[in-house]
């Protein structure tokens, strides 16, 4: 789902339950904000959903190679940080796109996940965690954690 389709998607939404929306501005932009994430998980289902019956397609018809191209540094690094996060879940993807994109944190984060404060920055340090593992894989002193 493009960004436009999410906008789309999200004033629908307003309009349709335009008795919903909070009077007030600022909480009219965090209800805004839950519709866009709700909107985008469900394109994200969606988008699962295809990949799967892609996958199967793929699976029951032949292929055809096709040459192996080699890919720069700044593609091979932009693939990895790509791969990387893709592996997270969709709750650390979330959170990490609204505290990068939409500068999101604290009261603000806090409200757009309907989490307290301490939950919303809690959830942003683990994401972020997480994704510096996914990225730079565990270091060589967590792997020996336990042993003498």
């Amino acid at each position: 789902m493009s960004v436009d389709d999410v906008v789309a998607e999200t004033y629908l939404v307003a309009w349709r339950r335009f008795d919903q929306v909070p009077e007030d501005p600022s909480k009219a932009l965090f209800w805004l904000y839950r519709v866009a994430l709700y909107a985008t998980k469900n394109s994200c289902r969606g988008d699962r959903r295809r990949q799967v019956l892609r996958d199967r397609l793929r699976s029951t018809t032949p292929t055809h190679g096709s040459p192996n191209l080699s890919a720069g540094p700044l593609e091979d690094e932009t693939d990895q940080l790509a791969s990387a996060f893709a592996s997270l879940s969709e709750d650390d993807r979330t959170v990490l796109l609204l505290a990068a994109w939409e500068g999101l944190t604290g009261p603000a984060l806090a409200t757009v996940l309907e989490c307290s404060v301490g939950a919303a920055t809690t959830r942003l340090s683990r994401a972020r965690s997480r994704f510096k593992l996914a990225v730079d894989g565990p270091d060589d002193h967590e792997l020996e954690v336990g042993e003498p």
